[in-house]
């Protein structure tokens, strides 16, 4: 059973991954990578065990060590860090919403349940990102300043792969008036929907605009086509699931030996 899928433009040791092959109980059910939010890591005990086994597979499927991850506390803003020893692990305290490294022996990786995961890749500078972005992050445009990140750090844009992952997409996506006005002002009226009284926010759609203003084509970009809220076999959805869910885990190593 597959655990995760990969992008088909990115040549290093990623994925996004299912919600199929863990060991995690519903609603969680079962390759659930993350605690829900809000809730206590001493409440959720069993959950913790189940994740950690979770991670395992993951990390074993895809053939990186555990030891290795990186990750942060995604507060939904456009904060950008590089890995270090305080991001280790996958429950790291460090609150940001994109998360690089420049090392091969280092995975960096968000989560996500209809959020956007993006990996980015430099196979010039050799640098690695996986971004976080929901509607709040892409208003602040994460994406362009994930690439403006790793451009300082020695990196042009005409070098940059990106993969967006599994997310909500605009079949799904109903918003309100005034943040559908939001984005439309933004990033044009392109990235709203309109049908039957509804709007519906191509999420995508505005973070591709995002990282072609910062400097990439649209053939470095690819957008893998699965919406997070039409598959429930495959996916987990905060909004299709009201929030009963688990989270996903969205990983990119500069190691080519490990995929």
């Amino acid at each position: 059973m597959d655990l995760f899928i990969r992008s088909s433009v990115i040549p290093v040791c990623h994925g996004f991954s299912l919600r199929t092959g863990g060991v995690s109980l519903p609603p969680y059910d079962s390759l659930n990578l993350r605690l829900p939010p809000r809730l206590s890591a001493e409440g959720g005990l069993e959950l913790l065990e189940r994740i950690d086994k979770n991670l395992q597979l993951l990390s074993d499927a895809a053939g990186f060590s555990t030891s290795q991850l990186h990750t942060v506390t995604q507060v939904h803003g456009d904060r950008v860090i590089e890995a270090n020893l305080e991001t280790r692990g996958l429950m790291s305290p460090v609150e940001a919403d994109g998360i690089w490294t420049s090392e091969a022996d280092q995975v960096v990786a968000v989560s996500s349940a209809d959020c956007v995961p993006i990996l980015i890749y430099d196979p010039i500078a050799q640098s690695a990102m996986a971004v976080h972005s929901g509607w709040k992050g892409t208003l602040k445009e994460i994406a362009r300043r994930a690439v403006d990140a790793m451009v300082s750090h020695g990196g042009r844009p005409e070098n940059l792969i990106a993969a967006l992952g599994p997310s909500i997409r605009s079949c799904c996506y109903g918003v309100s008036g005034s943040l559908s006005q939001q984005f439309t002002d933004l990033f044009g009226p392109s990235v709203v929907e309109f049908r039957e009284g509804k709007n519906y926010l191509n999420l995508v759609g505005a973070i591709t605009r995002s990282l072609g203003a910062a400097g990439l084509s649209s053939n470095q970009i690819e957008v893998l086509p699965q919406c997070s809220a039409c598959h429930p076999q495959l996916f987990f959805s905060h909004r299709r699931d009201q929030g009963a869910t688990g989270r996903h885990l969205s990983f990119i190593s500069l190691d080519p030996q490990s995929r």
